[in-house]
């Protein structure tokens, strides 16, 4: 004897299951798209602090040679030259300062970029005493 067994119709299953399947795609599109604006937003700032990072650089570049008695007149010169080529905001602070044998000064660079985030970088000039003829000169070594 053989059985027979029937199976009763799906109806409606399919048409949730499809219904399930258009969520999950749209909640997954929704957040590629959420995913792929946070990083274009990320890249930007990052792309601003690498900007005001150069700037900074390349103000300290151009003043770090000059003689200590020199920095400050030529400092503001090459901050607005290159804020200008670099559509940020620069602004230099020479600070003078007294240190056991010698003086110098103090550089700050501080960069704002567009999106708001400062950039600052300090660097220090020593001025150069003259050297006593009992004291041997020193090679000095730039560890940069």
């Amino acid at each position: 004897m053989v059985c027979l067994k029937t199976t009763s119709p799906r109806r409606g299953h399919i048409a949730v299951e499809a219904v399930i399947a258009v969520a999950l795609l749209a909640t997954a599109t929704a957040a590629l798209a959420r995913l792929a604006q946070t990083s274009s937003r990320l890249q930007q700032q990052a792309d601003g602090r690498c900007a005001a990072r150069l700037a900074a650089e390349n103000v300290l570049a151009r003043i770090e040679r000059l003689p200590v008695s020199r920095i400050e007149a030529e400092a503001e010169q090459a901050a607005e030259e290159i804020a200008e080529d670099s559509g940020c905001q620069i602004a230099v602070s020479v600070d003078e300062f007294s240190a056991g044998k010698g003086d110098g000064v103090h550089l700050r660079v501080s960069v704002t970029p567009l999106d708001g985030q400062v950039v600052t970088l300090h660097d220090w000039a020593l001025t150069p005493t003259p050297s006593s003829p009992s004291e041997p000169e020193q090679e000095s070594s730039d560890a940069t």
